[in-house]
Order: structure tokens, then sequence, then C-alpha cells
């Protein structure tokens, strides 16, 4: 009886705190399906320091020129160099993302930007973990990241803790609900053999 008290507990509060989750995750699932590319916004500037620097060097000075706060720190698979001479970074924060292309000759920096719709905000956002933070990430952004991991777990207990309420009711299990059960597993079943 104890046990049965404890994971109705644990059930509920995980429930709740999977209703923000679960909205998020819907949002990034919809704003994904329905993607439709935004038309970039070009700014232009100009390059202060040495451009003979190699690219993951030249590419932390544009940060720290132009970049934005919650851009991440750019490695090497943000970097490329698709024209000899045109150096360009990819960065993506949760406002929206930015391509800087700097010319290794002259300094020029052209940077196209595509901001992000709430949608779009979304999707970011429900993609976060402990696995992209670094420790010189702000506070907040740690934060999220351990929201957004709690969050997969609840969402894996809140089934697992659900059926081992309903299996240990004393009454008759419901029809539509053991129908439901049946059906959906039958189906899950059906799909899985048929796609492979």
């Amino acid at each position: 009886m104890r046990l049965n008290k404890i994971v109705r507990k644990i059930h509920t509060y995980i429930g709740l705190q999977a209703v923000v989750s679960l909205l998020l995750f819907s949002i990034a699932v919809i704003a994904v399906s329905i993607d439709t590319e935004k038309k970039a916004e070009f700014s232009y500037h100009q390059f202060e320091g040495d451009l003979s620097l190699k690219n993951i060097e030249l590419a932390k000075l544009l940060r720290k020129q132009i970049g934005l706060r919650f851009e991440p720190e750019p490695r090497e698979w943000m970097i490329s160099e698709e024209i000899k001479g045109n150096l360009v970074v990819r960065l993506k924060s949760p406002v929206g993302k930015r391509e800087v292309t700097l010319n290794k000759v002259n300094g020029n920096i052209e940077v196209k930007s595509w901001p992000f719709s709430v949608s779009h905000f979304a999707n970011h956002m429900h993609q976060e973990g402990f696995w992209r933070r670094k420790p010189s990430d702000s506070l907040w952004l740690w934060a999220w990241s351990l929201y957004i991991e709690f969050s997969i777990l609840a969402l894996f207990a809140l089934p697992v803790t659900g059926f081992y309420i309903w299996v240990s009711k004393k009454s008759p299990k419901e029809f539509w609900a053991l129908s439901s059960l049946l059906f959906s597993s039958a189906t899950m079943t059906v799909l899985w053999v048929l796609i492979r």
C-alpha cells in the first residue's frame, strides 16, 4: 500500500512537470514540420585584428567582435572555407542563426541573420542538454539544460508509473483501457514488421 502511494505521488508530480515540456516538444515538432525558410537579413562590418591567424583563432576573434550574447564559442565543425580566402562561421543561438563570412584579404565581414520565430525558438530550446554545455555558459543555460534532461526522464517515467498504478488496481480493469492498450501494442508491432 505504501509503494502505491509513493508511485501515485511520483506519477502526479512528474505529470505536472511534464506538461510544459510536452507543450514545448510538440511546438518544436510542429515548427520543424512546417518550417519555411525566411529571407536573410544582412549587415556588414570591418574586421579588427590580424588576418594571418589560423581559422579557429579568426572565428574566435569574430565572435568577440560581433558575437551575440548566447552564441557558443566557435568550434572546428562550425567553420569552413568554401571560397578560397573567405572564412565562413555558422552560429546558432536561442534568438536565431547567423552565417558570418570574413574575407581574409581585405577584412570585410558579411553577416547573414535569420531571426527565430517563437516556434523556432521552442525548437532550438528543446534541443538543449548537458552534453552541449561548457563551464563558461551562463547559469540560466545550465538550469534550462537540467530542466530538459529532467523532462526527458519524466516522459519515460510517466507511462511506467501510470501502467503500474493501472495494473495494481484491485478493481477489474476497464474494458476500453485494456482494448486501447492491446490495440496500440498490436498496431506498433505490425508497423515495426512492415517498416523493417
